[in-house]
């Protein structure tokens, strides 16, 4: 979105000089397009306009980043899917991409927390709304684009409780 001088020609040029668009600015001075043929990662478009005595503008740089690539997790380290842990408050970690949000909700969908992946990409939490034995935990990225990866689902056995000896039988008193 801009605003230019009514009536003035704007030309918007690729990385390549290639102008991809023109347009007459209308008589509120403000306009809006939809650019649909820039590819995906960082794009640098130059803009200038041209007012009715023919007189141009400076050419302004604009950068723009197309992201419609979904996060992925690159390393879930602990706990391992499915193992068992003696705790209800596991430190759980992962890598993800910088700057995406990470939900993390328990098995009936409710939500536990959300934190933001710090400059490493990597990021610990501690969950403490485990409870004793079977647990599932649901865990997604929104990055910065707005783009939301799958559900990573993980199954936690929690075992807090140390074992009981409570009868011996062999050998005999």
């Amino acid at each position: 979105t801009w605003t230019w001088e009514i009536g003035s020609l704007i030309e918007i040029i690729d990385w390549s000089g290639a102008l991809v668009w023109t347009w007459i600015v209308d008589w509120s001075g403000n306009y809006s397009i939809v650019i649909n043929t820039l590819p995906e990662g960082n794009n640098t478009l130059k803009v200038k306009s041209i007012d009715a005595a023919g007189n141009e503008s400076l050419e302004t740089n604009v950068n723009i980043v197309i992201d419609v690539t979904a996060p992925v997790i690159t390393g879930w380290t602990s706990p391992t899917e499915g193992g068992n842990i003696n705790t209800l408050t596991p430190t759980v970690t992962w890598t993800w991409e910088i700057g995406s949000v990470i939900e993390i909700r328990d098995w009936s969908g409710t939500l536990i927390g959300t934190w933001v992946v710090n400059w490493s990409g990597s990021y610990s939490i501690v969950i403490n709304t485990l409870i004793e034995w079977n647990n599932t935990i649901k865990i997604k990225s929104i990055d910065e684009a707005g783009n939301e990866s799958p559900e990573t689902i993980v199954n936690i056995v929690v075992d807090t409780i140390d074992p009981v000896v409570t009868t011996i039988s062999s050998p005999a008193p």
